[in-house]
């Protein structure tokens, strides 16, 4: 197996990184240019020839992994890590996608920028900010009591399963005295 250093799988690796960093940059960058249609629509151009080399060079680096997989060319360990790095790209190529299909038409919409949500902080920016229908018009108070209605059932299921377990053990170890448990 070649060194870290001269490993062309990793390098190529890194280009393709590194070509979706520049991409996400270039689509910022076509998003600021709010009024120049023109210089938008270059960027855009861009953009998708920068998408199409990446969506090249990413299915090559998958090939590349596929092909050193079945000739035992690196450790099971290396493999696991190339694949969460394969992984990590494919997050990356879907958020790509994402926001090159979010081109803004009028950036001083606010909910073009904001989204429907309240505030400066947009729901489909952060999901933690979608809040469940069934606690929309509760008050901190009540999704308190729902919370705590919700750990007693569970608290109760877990004592119930608790006492089957119990009796299993119970019978197990009865019949295993006895010498009664099949082999």
């Amino acid at each position: 197996m070649a060194g870290v250093g001269t490993d062309m799988w990793l390098r190529n690796h890194d280009a393709c990184a590194s070509l979706a960093q520049d991409i996400m940059i270039k689509i910022n960058e076509r998003n600021e240019a709010q009024g120049d249609k023109s210089r938008q629509a270059k960027i855009s151009a861009m953009v998708r020839q920068s998408i199409q080399a990446f969506s090249t060079d990413f299915n090559r680096l998958k090939e590349d992994l596929i092909k050193a997989v079945a000739s035992f060319q690196i450790t099971q360990r290396e493999i696991e890590r190339r694949q969460t790095m394969i992984d990590t790209l494919t997050t990356r190529q879907r958020q790509i996608e994402q926001a090159f299909k979010n081109e803004p038409s009028n950036l001083d919409n606010r909910t073009s920028l904001f989204g429907q949500g309240i505030g400066p902080v947009s729901s489909s920016l952060n999901p933690y900010m979608d809040e469940a229908d069934d606690t929309r018009n509760l008050s901190v108070a009540d999704i308190l009591q729902q919370h705590q209605q919700t750990v007693k059932e569970q608290d109760h299921g877990l004592e119930a399963l608790s006492r089957v377990i119990s009796r299993q053990k119970k019978y197990g170890s009865k019949y295993r005295r006895r010498g009664q448990l099949p082999k």
